[in-house]
Order: structure tokens, then C-alpha cells, then sequence
């Protein structure tokens, strides 16, 4: 049976599975995949006793059209199907030509919402070309090579998403910002972070680009101020937050400060680690900034997005937006706690060391938000989309006008 419908079959389970891949933005749930599959063979055998057996055997209501029984033979099947394949060619190119219809406006602002969760790293060949020596950091970005660098972003991965506005806001102020980030890696000397599975190897070479990168901001005379910025819970506890679609569930690190290694505990390894840090830097003279960062979600943002317009909201299948598209303050300081009252406990010996509490900008009194103003702050459950880390600068212009 499954060989008589073959055809159709391939026919229909394509373009039903890459439909449902579209319209979420991702791969779909296995709900979807599978109903799309089952439709896939009712619309098979619905096609093969049809259209198929009528345009091959003649029957039904093709019968009257048999060879043997009209002059026209079967050619008025084959002139059907080419004028019909026109028509769908003439439909394509139309739908090209005009870049899309016009009655697909909420087709296109989900699509430029979807855009916002693909955010290329800020990182480029100008910075390489600048800074040879730094050819093996993983986020290395600077817009102009030719002047004088004289802030230096260092961090993990979300030191790489805030420079795209911080770099437009000390531009403004004819400043030259460089990031040097490595994933995983907060900006701290002699402090090795990676995943428990990860060779100790690559994690020591992770820590000894940071503290490369450290040194040379301190040595770097034009560098007047340097911004220290990264996750805070997920090194202290070891853990992500959040399940399912954001991955989270599966952080398992650890955290050790090689200039104390019987400090065991995370939490304990990370305040000696800043301590340890901020004497450095505060030393050099040099304004030295610390970023206390913004939420993590503890949810996929493409969840605000209703992409399933097709699928009536009473059917199983239905994905309906996040409302609201935040997580509540409730869980953020709960998930905060630890992480600020450590940060708060060390900047109290560091008077000089300013911090930019940058959660503030994102959160009120019941949310923090993962979306303002149509557009998504996040491109995934804690990194910032291109919108989030312009937001967030200009929370830090307002912030540094005050300071």
C-alpha cells in the first residue's frame, strides 16, 4: 500500500515538513513533524485515487477521455498539466519579482522580529589586523584599527553582545572601543572556567587568553578605562537556568581560582577571583567599569513570537505568543541573590570601581523583559539581540551622565 501512494507521498511530506520549518523558525515540535507526516499520507492516497489513477488508467473522471474512446487521446492531459504548471510557474515568479505579497504583512513582521534572534557575533578582521597577537581570541572586535584604542570591553560572550552599542556610544564620544571576549570565560586573572567535560588543557588556554587580554589593557597607556563584563549566577552555582529549548539544563561547570585552589566552593572562587582582579586594575589608575549583567530569561525569546497563524488557537498544534514575553522579577532575584550580594560585598573595599547595574534597564517592579516596544531585546535566553545591546548603552549613557 505504502508503495502504491509512493509518489504522492514524496510529494506531500516534503513541503509539509518545510512549511512547519518555516513558520516556527526552527526545527518543529514533534507533534507538528508527526501530524504533518499523517496528513502527508491522507493527502498520498487522497492524490493517488484522484489524480493519479484518473490520469494514468482513466478512471473516474477521466474515464470518458480514454484513448480508445476519444480522438483527443491523452492529450488533453498533457496540455492540463503544462498549463497548470504555467500558472503555478507565473504565481512563483510573481510572488519573487515582487518581493512577496502585501496581504503577508504579519508574515513579514514576524519574520523581522525572527531576524532579531539571528545577531552575527561582533567580531571582525579589522580587530586581527589591529591586534595580531589576539588572532586566537575568540571575540575580537574593533570598528576602527587606525586610531589609538582607548577603552578595552573584556569578558565572556556577553561582553561580545554589548559592544555593538557601546561601541556606537563611546563613537559618539570619539572613542575607540576594542572587545576581547571568550566565551564561557569571565574577565578575571588566573580563574579557570569551562564545562566539567571540557580537557583542563583548553580550559588553562582559555584562562591564559584572559589574563593576556588583562595585561595588555593595563599596559596599553592610550587605554584610559577598561569594562569588565559577564554572566554572574551560572559561574556560581555551575548551573544554567532554564530547561527544554534553551539548553540550559544541560550547564554542568566549575569554577577555580588558580591563586587559591582549596577554595571549592564557586562562590567563594569567584569573589577571590574579582577581589584579586580589581587590585590590579585599580592600581594602573585607569577608570575601571564593572557591568553587572542583565537577566537571564530561563526561555527561548522566539517563544513571544505567534508564528502559527494557520492553526486555529483551539487546536493542540496552536503556539501563541508569551505574554508577557518577560520573566518575573520574583525569579530573577531569587536566581540573583547569591551573584549580587557577592558583587555588592567586593565593590564596598573598591570605592573607585563604578558598576552598571544593567539589569535595572530591563527589569521593573514585577518583570524583566525580554521585549519592548515590538522589538525583541534578546536574541536567545541570555545573550542580547542587536536592539537588546543598544538599549542597554543607552541605559549606560544615562547611567555614565550621572556617574
Amino acid at each position: 500500500g505504502v508503495g502504491l501512494i509512493s509518489y504522492p507521498l514524496y510529494l506531500w511530506h516534503w513541503p509539509l515538513l518545510s512549511f512547519a520549518r518555516i513558520l516556527d523558525g526552527a526545527t518543529p515540535s514533534r507533534t507538528v513533524r508527526i501530524a504533518a507526516v499523517v496528513a502527508s499520507f491522507v493527502l498520498a492516497y487522497l492524490t493517488y485515487i484522484g489524480l493519479e489513477n484518473p490520469l494514468r488508467y482513466g478512471t473516474w473522471w477521466g474515464k470518458w477521455f480514454r484513448a480508445n474512446q476519444h480522438p483527443c487521446g491523452y492529450r488533453w492531459k498533457i496540455g492540463a498539466l503544462c498549463g497548470l504548471m504555467a500558472v503555478v510557474g507565473f504565481v512563483g515568479y510573481n510572488a519573487y519579482v515582487r518581493d512577496g505579497l502585501a496581504w503577508r504583512a504579519g508574515v513579514r513582521a514576524v519574520e523581522e522580529l525572527r531576524k532579531q534572534l539571528n545577531v552575527v557575533d561582533a567580531q571582525n578582521d579589522a580587530c586581527r589586523k589591529a591586534l595580531p597577537q589576539f588572532s586566537t581570541v575568540e571575540h575580537c572586535a574593533l570598528f576602527d584599527g587606525s586610531r589609538p584604542i582607548t577603552v578595552a570591553l573584556l569578558g565572556d560572550s556577553h561582553s561580545n553582545h554589548s559592544y555593538s552599542g557601546l561601541a556606537q556610544y563611546f563613537g559618539e564620544k570619539n572613542e575607540i572601543l576594542v572587545n576581547l571576549g571568550t566565551g564561557g570565560q569571565p574577565p578575571f586573572f588566573d580563574l579557570l572556567s569551562d564545562n566539567k567535560a571540557a580537557p583542563l588543557e583548553s580550559s588553562r588556554a582559555k584562562a591564559d587568553r584572559m589574563n593576556q587580554a588583562l595585561n595588555w589593557a593595563l599596559a596599553m597607556a592610550s587605554i584610559h578605562s577598561v569594562i569588565l563584563t559577564s554572566r554572574g549566577p551560572s559561574y556560581m552555582t555551575g548551573k544554567g537556568f532554564g530547561a527544554g529549548a534553551t539548553g540550559e539544563q544541560n550547564i554542568d561547570s566549575f569554577l577555580q581560582f588558580q591563586q587559591r585552589p582549596e577554595l571549592t566552593n564557586y562562590r567563594d572562587a569567584y569573589e577571590a577571583a574579582l577581589r584579586a582582579t580589581l587590585t590590579q586594575l585599580v592600581a594602573s589608575g585607569k577608570e575601571i567599569i564593572f557591568i553587572e549583567d542583565v537577566p537571564e530569561l530561563g526561555f527561548v525569546p522566539a517563544e513571544c513570537i505567534a508564528s502559527r497563524s494557520y492553526i486555529p488557537s483551539w487546536s493542540p498544534l496552536a503556539i501563541t505568543a508569551k505574554t508577557p514575553c518577560a520573566l518575573p522579577r520574583k525569579d530573577f532575584d531569587a536566581r540573583n541573590a547569591q551573584y549580587h550580594a557577592t558583587v555588592a560585598k567586593v565593590m564596598q573595599d573598591f570605592p573607585s570601581v563604578k558598576v552598571f547595574k544593567a539589569w535595572e534597564a530591563f527589569c521593573d517592579k514585577d518583570w524583566c523583559w525580554a521585549m519592548k516596544d515590538e522589538q525583541l531585546l534578546y536574541r536567545d535566553d541570555d545573550h542580547l539581540s542587536l536592539a537588546g545591546s543598544h538599549f542597554q548603552a543607552r541605559a549606560f549613557a544615562a547611567w555614565r551622565g550621572g556617574v
